[in-house]
């Protein structure tokens, strides 16, 4: 496409087809039942972000904060240095641009995959391998000599896991909190997350900067996955401990 149009050619794509979607999803998208359920209940027009630090969703809310930020921090470093890293190491850049689509595939087959995994056997299950999947994929990235065969798979499965987790864990957001809080619940955490992805690429560059090499970079971003798997594995620790009480 910029070979065809230019760079401005990729924004008016970009922008153009969320206009495309924007009449689709307001016709076909339907409300929340939970949501249609509570029509008795006074809706506000805004949740405080203090709601989402009451006593019983303080802890979730820091723990979801937590392992968005350290997601999408280890995402956006991929994608913003991935190819810059490539190509500096002897691929041709335009096969280095590449491994970010190979990347994004993996997330599109990712979410594919495992949120009906969720469904079957459960977040707290699901998620911990999948984000701890992902630490060893982006190591492997790392260590694999840029010329390999065996690059494009190491790449895919590390957007299967850290693109597949982050989608696993937007939906698990979403059924954690109740119907009037579940929008503010979701929008907070994403938008934690987007400090994460703004901070990935900033600190990969002072990595950069300081002369730590490609491995050196991708262990950072493996350390980074393996805090919401992390996260996950405590959050249904504590999910099964107030279950057995209240029993």
């Amino acid at each position: 496409m910029v070979g065809i149009g230019g760079w401005k050619l990729i924004f008016v794509i970009g922008g153009v087809f969320p206009l495309m979607l924007a009449p689709i999803l307001h016709w076909t998208l339907k409300e929340s039942p939970d949501w249609l359920s509570n029509k008795s209940v006074d809706k506000p027009n805004l949740v405080p972000v203090g709601q989402l630090f009451g006593r019983r969703y303080r802890t979730l809310t820091a723990m979801l904060w937590l392992a968005f930020f350290a997601n999408l921090f280890a995402l956006y470093f991929f994608i913003n240095w991935m190819p810059s890293l490539f190509s500096e190491a002897g691929l041709s850049f335009e096969v280095a641009s590449r491994t970010t689509v190979v990347l994004n595939v993996g997330g599109i087959l990712g979410g594919l995959l495992i949120n009906p995994l969720i469904d079957r056997f459960g977040a707290f299950r699901v998620l911990p391998l999948t984000f701890g999947f992902a630490g060893v994929a982006v190591v492997l990235v790392g260590q694999i000599d840029p010329a390999s065969n065996l690059l494009i798979p190491a790449i895919f499965c590390a957007g299967l896991g850290v693109i597949g987790g982050q989608l696993g864990g937007n939906a698990f957001a979403a059924g954690a909190y109740p119907a009037l809080l579940r929008a503010s619940g979701v929008g907070w955490a994403l938008s934690v997350g987007r400090i994460g992805a703004v901070a990935g690429p900033a600190i990969g560059g002072l990595l950069l900067a300081r002369g730590v090499g490609l491995e050196g970079l991708f262990f950072v971003a493996a350390a980074a996955t393996v805090v919401p798997a992390a996260i996950f594995l405590l959050i249904g620790r504590i999910s099964r401990r107030h279950e057995s009480s209240a029993a």
